[in-house]
């Protein structure tokens, strides 16, 4: 099986996953929803906790992308719901099922405000979930990154030889029995198996460099060698927007800064040569105006005096937000 998973949770993840398959239920004796979130401030928080698994399962230690995809399209359709945090304290899991997860993400960007919140860490698949929403916000001591896949084969062959056990495999097809766990992974099947993480690797990077776009780029997820990193390193290195609590990111507004994000997401993911002509500034611009510094503003978009969906001149939303932050932090 190959995984989406920091290596040092892979037994956890093995015995998460062996637990969450055996049995769970869709609703407990008292009634919880798998569906149900908590809504604060207009904001839906939606846990990613756990090993990510692609079961419609609900237990402890584990998040099930189909009830992720659920509760995601629910809030779409809420109008309690302005905004979506995703809380996420994730070492990653299961490959199968993450493209659905992702894909419901950047479809719920197109209508409501979408930011990461890590919480602990957001590794592997978790952290190509985090990629895809508008903002990555990451607690002081929180870990990111590791942008790579692991297949993980054991060999029981020696054990059952030294318990009096000989096993014997009849299969059809040259490569039926490739990886089975009687016996030592052959250097063909390595070699496959090989092939086939480094390609997932390079999606897995392409679907980074897509969704963060400038800010870190498919070159730079490559190059981080799947390493994982301090949240400070991660906001330095653009893996990350900024640090912050949870309960700063609930008390933010964020939708100017969020309409910013999604024209600017969708022109970066589109390979559209003519962004900064249409008038989208780079990421780093837009992230200090937000904080109160001073960025320079692309020609044509002084000159075009771009408005936002409400008609509104940019420069007057970002100033806005200028001032409110300066009379809440005086």
């Amino acid at each position: 099986m190959i995984t989406l998973i920091h290596p040092s949770y892979a037994t956890a993840f093995l015995r998460t996953l062996a637990g969450a398959k055996a049995g769970s239920t869709q609703q407990d004796d008292s009634g919880f929803s798998p569906f149900a979130y908590r809504i604060e401030n207009g904001a839906a928080i939606i846990p990613l906790q756990g090993v990510l698994i692609s079961d419609f399962a609900v237990g402890w230690g584990f998040t099930s992308y189909e009830i992720l995809r659920a509760q995601l399209m629910r809030a779409a359709n809420d109008p309690k719901v302005a905004r979506v945090v995703l809380a996420i304290n994730s070492p990653g899991g299961e490959v199968a099922g993450l493209d659905g997860a992702a894909a419901t993400i950047e479809n719920l960007m197109g209508q409501k405000p979408v930011t990461a919140h890590v919480q602990g860490v957001a590794a592997s698949a978790a952290y190509w979930l985090a990629s895809q929403c508008h903002e990555i916000v990451v607690s002081q001591l929180s870990e990111v990154g590791s942008i790579g896949c692991v297949f993980i084969h054991v060999d029981h062959s020696q054990f059952f030889e030294s318990a009096g056990f000989k096993v014997s495999l009849i299969a059809s097809g040259r490569h039926k029995l490739d990886a089975n766990a009687y016996e030592a992974l052959s250097s063909g099947a390595r070699a496959d198996i090989q092939a086939r993480v480094d390609s997932l690797r390079d999606d897995f990077a392409r679907e980074v460099g897509a969704g963060r776009g400038e800010r870190f780029s498919y070159a730079d997820a490559l190059a981080t060698e799947a390493k994982i990193f301090s949240a400070p390193e991660a906001v330095k290195s653009g893996l990350a927007d900024r640090l912050g609590t949870l309960d700063d990111v609930l008390g933010e507004e964020g939708k100017a800064g969020a309409r910013l994000a999604m024209a600017h997401r969708r022109a970066a993911k589109s390979g559209n040569p003519k962004m900064a002509a249409a008038g989208l500034e780079p990421w780093s611009n837009v992230i200090a105006r937000m904080n109160g510094q001073a960025a320079p503003r692309p020609p044509q978009q002084e000159a075009a005096g771009r408005h936002d969906n409400n008609g509104k001149p940019w420069g007057q939303v970002i100033s806005g937000l200028r001032e409110r932050k300066i009379s809440e932090n005086p």
